[in-house]
């Protein structure tokens, strides 16, 4: 049954192609030389295209009709935004040190990438004050925004005074929350702490006495303490039998870290929270003769500390990115001044910056196996 029905479907098949040829034999009987040329052409035109072309996707459904709304078009584009006249100034204090290199780095990235003007200013002292004289004189000059260190609560009421007036402030490396400023680019500094807690249990085996040195004025600072602290007395039995404040300051740092060693002879590990306290400690081992015994966690990446990596003074170092924090802060600043993208019909109505108010440029760990790597 099965052959009976393929014989039959064959014999169709040939028939109606019998059919075709005598129909157009027919059709070419029926015309002159010009038009039996004209039909040969257009019939092999059409084999061809047959052969060449995969057969046609059926027709798209009809898009479906948008429902009215009241958000407005989006802009149509408008002249380029002229950025060549502005500037933004970065503030702090400590201007001086190691730390800012990077910063000043990712400074002259943005004046690179967007073709902006960049000042950084402030005393190379920590002098909350010099810098508000600082912060002052470029809001004179009306800068297009201003990225500061948010070291203490004494510098809200002054970036409120830029607010107001119109400058947008982005704060970096510590934030100032309560302030209004518009955002903070840098790093979670609770976490870095429990960071820093997951180290000390690893290269401890989380037993042993630990004392901490650090500067209790700086927000960001005592965010780390908290991590570091918490997450250590949740999941070792290591023991905080010390926290002392360095001030910020690397003498009074050294002073503490002996003071510490003598009282503590058989202490395990030092964690330093400040830039100054690891170098500090470092010192104070070296002077001791217990350079290596005693283990250190520090922060920053500065030659002093990396150094102090290399001999196996300090244990392992964790370093933020101070480049990032500054060129994104900029990218974040430029976007408010030139860009297009909004959240709202009317954002300044709504109270709205359609920028992020927190971006985490996250935490580097530098030890013995990568130092170099982090070497300027």
């Amino acid at each position: 049954m099965v052959t009976w029905v393929g014989r039959k479907e064959v014999n169709r098949t040939r028939n109606e192609s019998i059919q075709a040829q005598l129909w157009i034999t027919y059709l070419l009987s029926m015309e002159d030389h010009l038009m039996k040329s004209r039909i040969l052409s257009l019939l092999m035109l059409v084999l061809v295209v047959s052969a060449c072309t995969a057969p046609a996707a059926p027709p798209a459904a009809p898009a479906a009709t948008a429902a009215p709304t009241n958000a407005p078009a989006a802009a149509a584009p408008t002249s380029k935004c002229d950025r060549s006249k502005d500037q933004y100034v970065y503030g702090t204090v400590l201007s001086s040190i190691d730390f800012f290199l990077d910063t000043k780095n990712g400074l002259a990235a943005a004046e690179k990438d967007l073709g902006v003007k960049t000042k950084f200013v402030g005393p190379a002292d920590y002098n909350v004050n010099a810098l508000l004289q600082a912060l002052d004189q470029a809001m004179a000059e009306k800068p297009a925004g201003v990225i500061l260190l948010g070291w203490e609560e004494s510098l809200v009421p002054e970036i409120n005074k830029l607010v107001e007036a119109g400058i947008p402030v982005v704060t970096t490396t510590a934030d100032l929350p309560t302030s209004k400023r518009l955002a903070f680019i840098g790093a979670d500094n609770y976490q870095w702490g429990v960071s820093m807690g997951k180290k000390l249990i690893e290269m401890t085996g989380g037993k042993g006495t630990y004392a901490v040195l650090r500067d209790p004025s700086l927000g960001n600072v005592k965010q780390r303490f908290e991590g570091l602290t918490e997450y250590v007395k949740a999941n070792s039995e290591l023991q905080l039998v010390a926290e002392e404040n360095d001030r910020s300051d690397i003498q009074t740092a050294t002073q503490a870290a002996s003071a510490l060693i003598q009282k503590y002879p058989d202490l395990t590990a030092f964690v330093a929270l400040t830039g100054v306290a690891g170098p500090g400690a470092a010192t104070a081992l070296r002077d001791a003769g217990k350079a290596g015994k005693i283990k250190v966690l520090a922060v920053n990446r500065d030659p002093v500390v990396l150094k102090a990596i290399e001999d196996g003074e300090i244990t392992a170092a964790f370093a933020e990115n101070p480049s990032l924090e500054t060129y994104y802060a900029i990218q974040l600043l430029d976007a408010i001044r030139c860009g297009s993208v909004f959240i709202t019909p009317d954002d300044k109505a709504a109270g709205i910056v359609p920028i992020p108010s927190y971006v985490d440029t996250g935490v580097n760990v530098i030890t013995q196996a990568n130092v170099n790597a982090f070497k300027r």
